[in-house]
């Protein structure tokens, strides 16, 4: 609610009458259907196809089952360790800004303001250093483990890509094959007619 209130008191999108009639309309607006083109409706069957169309070699199969199943396991544990660096980049900052916060001074420095603000500067230190330690081990992590799974994902892709080409080289093959047999029984068919032919002329 208070997102919208602040929509409607903006200056130049207050005053659009597009989203107005969208916020004062009691039906909602209708649905129109997208429709695809028919390159992209191909290209999607061409995938699918190639997705689903069983390998001939065991091999290349077990590849293609296993990559399956270990591509969105590698996507979850890189997305995993992003979340862990992101929140050890944002606990970084948060322990700067304290410290930084507690070297400002408040007063003068006699009497039990001066003992306050050196406790502070040495809590701020003691912060500084902490800091450090989150920052080398973020980057310890990120040069070790974020490198690891990078290399493993672009060895993931390379492997579906390879396999994907392999399938797509495979059906062309079975195609190109189906394509000879057709053409071997229309060839077998019409020698038959010719022989056929030939005797009866004899």
């Amino acid at each position: 609610m208070w997102y919208l209130r602040l929509l409607l008191r903006h200056e130049v999108l207050g005053r659009d009458p597009a989203l107005e009639s969208f916020l004062a309309a009691g039906e909602a607006p209708v649905r129109t259907l997208v429709r695809r083109s028919l390159l992209t409706r191909l290209q999607d069957g061409l995938t699918g196809s190639r997705a689903t169309h069983p390998d001939c070699d065991e091999f290349f199969q077990r590849e293609r089952v296993k990559l399956n199943e270990y591509e969105p396991a590698l996507q979850r544990a890189a997305e995993a360790f992003s979340a862990v660096v992101f929140a050890q980049q944002r606990l970084s900052n948060q322990i700067n800004h304290l410290a930084t916060a507690l070297n400002i001074g408040v007063g003068s420095n006699e009497g039990w303001n001066g003992l306050y603000h050196k406790l502070n500067v040495r809590f701020s230190g003691a912060l500084q250093e902490y800091k450090r330690g989150v920052d080398l081990s973020t980057a310890s992590a990120d040069g070790t483990l974020g490198q690891t799974l990078e290399l493993h994902a672009r060895y993931v892709r390379s492997e579906a890509d390879m396999l994907y080409r392999r399938t797509g080289l495979m059906m062309e093959y079975e195609a190109a094959n189906r394509g000879l047999e057709k053409t071997k029984a229309q060839r077998r068919s019409a020698v038959s007619t010719l022989r056929g032919g030939k005797k009866g002329r004899e």
